[in-house]
Order: structure tokens, then C-alpha cells, then sequence
């Protein structure tokens, strides 16, 4: 690694992305751990340069981070292929991941969710599927004695107006 990266950078805003299993309220149940767990995990689509640029370079910086220049040999990474196989098992992400990166975040505390005016929404109900995020995380390594990791903390998230979903008017025009 290269002393030349910011410690700033760890710390990240992505452009409007989709998102599955939204839940940074903590609408759902307990983790495995019995506490709340504030989630979301973003789908960052593979042409998105700009989003995965900035995750690529807060891995990097949490990763030296932790370990300076002396990096184990494996680190589990946060990003995975939307494409590729869900697990050891070989079983497949469901369809609307293709296409995507993923990354999963998360928060033992809630984040603040805004809307595009910036009010403060607190309905889990109004945090669904068919909106656009843009996500403030922060990416932090972990060394314990059965893992090196790298993953991403939930800080804030702000729910577009746009949705995700194409309007049927829009994908059918003509009368064929």
C-alpha cells in the first residue's frame, strides 16, 4: 500500500443506486447477535465507475488502515459480482443483482434517513425497493483470529424521488 491515500477516504457518498433488503430503521428482526441491525444492501451497477472507484479506494484505505504494510494474505472484500456465485454451494443471486456489484452495510445504531428535501423520514414503510438511494458508509477492516475483513458502516441514507422501476408507458411506445 501507498502512504499516499487518504484516510479521508474511507469515508464515502454514492450516486443514486439501487437497493434490496432495505432496513436502516430497524423495522425487521434482531441479528444474529440479538440486537437491531440498521441495513441495506446496495446494487451498484458495474458501469458506475465513479461509486465503485470511491469503494475501491475506502477498501484501500481502511485496509492500510489497519495493517499498514503489513497486509495478511487474505481479506475477505466487501464487493461481491452480482453474476457470480452466491456461495460455496454455487447457487445464483436472484435476477435483479445481474449486472451488479453488491455490498452490504450496515450499523448497530440507526443512520439518519432523509428524504430529497431533507426531512427526516422515519417509516420504514416509505423505504422500499422502488427508490434510488445515494448512501453515506465508511469502510473499516477487522483482524480477528478467524477473519481479516473489510466492510462498510451505515451512516446515512437519502431516498430519491426517482424510482428504480421503468414505468410500462415508458418501455412500451409504439403499437405493434
Amino acid at each position: 500500500m501507498t502512504n499516499a491515500i487518504s484516510f479521508k477516504e474511507v469515508n464515502i457518498v454514492t450516486k443514486s443506486l439501487r437497493a434490496a433488503f432495505i432496513n436502516p430503521l430497524g423495522k425487521t428482526n434482531e441479528n444474529h447477535h440479538g440486537k437491531t441491525q440498521h441495513s441495506m444492501m446496495m446494487l451498484i451497477a458495474k458501469d458506475d465507475e465513479e461509486t465503485l472507484g470511491k469503494i475501491e479506494l475506502a477498501t484501500k484505505a481502511a485496509i492500510y488502515k489497519m495493517w499498514k504494510d503489513d497486509v495478511p494474505d487474505f481479506i475477505d472484500m466487501p464487493l461481491k459480482d452480482g453474476d457470480g456465485p452466491k456461495n460455496a454451494k454455487g447457487e445464483s443471486y436472484p435476477g435483479y443483482c445481474q449486472n451488479c456489484y453488491l455490498l452490504n452495510v450496515s450499523s448497530p445504531t440507526p443512520p439518519d434517513v432523509v428524504d430529497m428535501k431533507k426531512q427526516p423520514i422515519t417509516d420504514p414503510d416509505e423505504l422500499t425497493f422502488e427508490f434510488l438511494y445515494r448512501v453515506n458508509i465508511r469502510a473499516y477492516a477487522v483482524a480477528n483470529n478467524d477473519k481479516n475483513a473489510v466492510y462498510f458502516g451505515l451512516n446515512a441514507v437519502q431516498r430519491s424521488d426517482k424510482t428504480a422501476r421503468r414505468r410500462a408507458s415508458d418501455v412500451f411506445t409504439t403499437d405493434e
